[in-house]
C-alpha cells in the first residue's frame, strides 16, 4: 500500500469556512485546529497536505477529492462525501461516525484508531485499504468492492456486508458479534483462531443447530 506523499515543508495556513467555495483546490498546506463544521462545498480537492484537529463535522462535501493527505485527530462525523475520490490518504485517531461515502472510490488508504460507527460505504470501491484498531459498529458495506482490504483488530459489531465482492481481503482479530451478511464474505481470509472464536456466528449463518446430548431431542 502506497503511503501519502506529503513534504515536510508544507505551508501553515489558517483555514476558515469562508475560504472554501465550490471547486476549491488546496495543495501543499498544513492546517491545525480549523473549525469548519457545516461546510457546504462541491468538488473540494486537497492534495499533499497535513490536517490536524480539523473539524468538518456535519459538512456536505460531494465529490471530495483527497490525494496524498494525512489527517490526524480530525472530526468528519456525519460528513456527506458521496461520489468522492481518496488516493494515498492516512486517517489517524479521527472521528468519522456516520460519514456517508456512497459511490466513492478509495485506494491506498489507511485508517488507524478511528471511530467509524454507522458509516455508509454503500457502493464504494475499496482498493488496498487497511482498517487497523478501528471501531466500526453498525457500518454498512452494502454492494462494496473489497479489493485487498484488511480489517485488523477492529470492532465490526452489527456491521452489514450485503452483496459485497471480495478479492484478496482479510479480517484478523476482529469483533464480529451481530455481523450481518457473513455468508456474503466468500473468499475473505481469517485466522483459524478467529473462526473458532466466532463459531456460533458461523453456525447461525449456515443454519446449523447445536446438538445436545444423545436423547435430548426426544430420540
Amino acid at each position: 500500500m502506497a503511503r501519502p506523499k506529503v513534504r515536510d515543508d508544507v505551508a501553515m495556513v489558517e483555514l476558515a469556512a469562508e475560504d472554501l467555495i465550490d471547486e476549491t483546490s488546496l495543495s501543499a498546506i498544513k492546517a491545525e485546529g480549523a473549525q469548519l463544521t457545516g461546510t457546504d462545498v462541491r468538488n473540494l480537492a486537497i492534495a499533499q497536505s497535513r490536517l490536524t484537529r480539523v473539524n468538518l463535522a456535519e459538512s456536505r462535501l460531494p465529490r471530495l477529492n483527497l490525494t496524498d493527505v494525512e489527517l490526524v485527530d480530525c472530526n468528519l462525523s456525519n460528513v456527506k462525501a458521496t461520489d468522492g475520490s481518496f488516493r494515498r490518504a492516512a486517517f489517524t485517531k479521527s472521528k468519522l461516525t456516520g460519514i456517508n461515502l456512497t459511490g466513492s472510490s478509495l485506494g491506498d488508504i489507511e485508517f488507524v484508531n478511528c471511530l467509524i460507527d454507522f458509516a455508509l460505504f454503500d457502493r464504494v470501491s475499496l482498493k488496498q485499504v487497511t482498517f487497523r484498531s478501528c471501531q466500526m459498529r453498525d457500518a454498512d458495506f452494502s454492494e462494496t468492492i473489497l479489493d485487498r482490504v484488511h480489517f485488523i483488530e477492529c470492532d465490526l459489531a452489527r456491521a452489514t456486508f450485503d452483496r459485497v465482492r471480495v478479492v484478496g481481503s482479510e479480517m484478523r482479530h476482529c469483533t464480529m458479534s451481530g455481523l450481518r451478511g457473513l455468508g456474503q464474505l466468500s473468499g475473505i481470509a481469517m485466522e483459524w483462531s478467529d473462526i473458532l472464536a466466532h463459531a456460533e456466528l458461523f453456525a447461525g449463518e449456515l443454519g446449523i443447530r447445536i446438538a445436545g446430548e444423545p436423547g435430548e431431542d426426544g430420540d
